[in-house]
């Protein structure tokens, strides 16, 4: 997409707000009928394939709500029961069961670091919408602790050792 239709879509959106200047996706899809609206080319027009990809994000979303209980130790986790199969492209589609998953440490990891990158994007929205809002502050060091547990994530079970050793001498030396 240009910058110039970028700025002209902004625009159109921006002129449908509201007399409280709220802006619905009503309203968008409304504008965005207008062949002559910077906004109509956003849109798939046609039916069959627009349903399709309703049907397929409707499917996503079910496959997102279904829950599992697991007992670790003397905890009852919920949690998602299916998530996005590792081992899957970039633009390839695919879920695995949570509990499958557990049992491969390299795709166990995998899983998280996706969650990750999900938790970070996230942050880093806030962080700029804070920004905007004057609260900043509060976000600062979060992106920073998302960094070394992403780190830790990464890290092969002979490096944790390694690595925790190494603190608990740093430990060592700084209280003698």
């Amino acid at each position: 997409m240009r910058g110039t239709d970028i700025v002209a879509q902004r625009a159109a959106i921006e002129a449908l707000r509201d007399r409280h200047g709220r802006i619905t996706a009503a309203a968008v899809v409304e504008a965005a009928r207008d062949p002559n609206s910077p906004l109509h080319f956003a849109f798939d027009w046609n039916v069959e394939s627009a349903a399709q990809s309703h049907w397929l994000d409707t499917a996503r979303r079910r496959i997102a709500a279904v829950r599992i209980n697991i007992s670790v130790g003397s905890r009852v986790i919920t949690a998602v029961a299916y998530v996005r199969d590792p081992l899957c492209h970039t633009r390839e589609a695919g879920y695995r069961e949570l509990t499958q998953i557990a049992a491969r440490r390299d795709e166990a990891v995998a899983v998280v670091e996706m969650e990750l990158a999900r938790i970070a994007a996230a942050i880093q929205r806030a962080r700029s919408i804070c920004a905007v809002l004057d609260l900043e502050a509060e976000f600062e060091g979060m992106l920073t602790d998302l960094t070394l547990v992403r780190a830790k994530m990464r890290a092969t079970p002979k490096n944790r050792r390694r690595a925790a050793a190494a603190e608990r001498g740093a430990d060592d030396r700084v209280g003698a």
